[in-house]
């Protein structure tokens, strides 16, 4: 998928990009930045992990009910399951917003074959010896209340990179730029037109 990304680069004649990858987008982004380093302005990673045995893995517990939700073909089983996962208590209490996650996720469904595919790859997922290599300004971004992957792995992969920042935010779940799309707009835009240089 880290290929596909550079090839896509290729074929748009994007010389640099500021890339930003989420959750598995966030593995995909770790090795398009360690086989292209001159074609990433700024890397900006979140809610992500390095994988391998020194991260910590989603927990068995969220695992099972993600699976028990899918065996039950229920597919409004599915998405509430999901979206409590996805996002911290406090915001999944609020009916409105859990609408506005089904009307997204029923416009562009995921495939159960697709959902299990994607399982795989990020379980085979292993950046963590080669991450120091990462030259690009990097930015982690990790909510405290993330149920998928606990914000630990945040900070594991902000101490390998090189320079790279850490922004937690507090009481906020996986889905962070859902729960807080304003400041994560101006998190990314902030560090993407700074170059990745601390303001101030």
């Amino acid at each position: 998928m880290g290929a596909d990304a550079l090839a896509l680069l290729d074929a748009l004649d994007v010389a640099q990009a500021h890339v930003l990858g989420v959750s598995m987008g966030g593995m995909v982004a770790q090795e398009l930045a360690l086989a292209a380093p001159g074609r990433i302005g700024t890397l900006t990673l979140g809610c992500t992990s390095c994988g391998g045995t020194q991260s910590r893995p989603t927990p068995p517990q969220v695992i099972q009910r993600l699976t028990a939700a899918a065996l039950s073909g229920d597919f409004d089983r599915v998405l509430r399951t999901g979206f409590e996962l996805v996002v911290s208590p406090g915001y999944a209490s609020d009916p409105s917003h859990y609408a506005a996650f089904a009307a997204a996720a029923k416009h562009l469904p995921a495939p159960l074959e697709l959902l299990m595919d994607q399982k795989i790859a990020m379980e085979a997922h292993d950046t963590y010896a080669r991450l120091r290599a990462i030259q690009a300004p990097t930015l982690v971004i990790h909510g405290t209340a993330d149920e998928l992957l606990a914000p630990i792995n945040g900070d594991l992969v902000a101490s390998l990179i090189p320079g790279a920042r850490l922004e937690l935010l507090q009481g906020v779940g996986h889905l962070f730029f859902w729960e807080q799309p304003q400041r994560t707009a101006e998190l990314v835009r902030a560090f993407a037109l700074r170059g990745g240089v601390p303001s101030g």
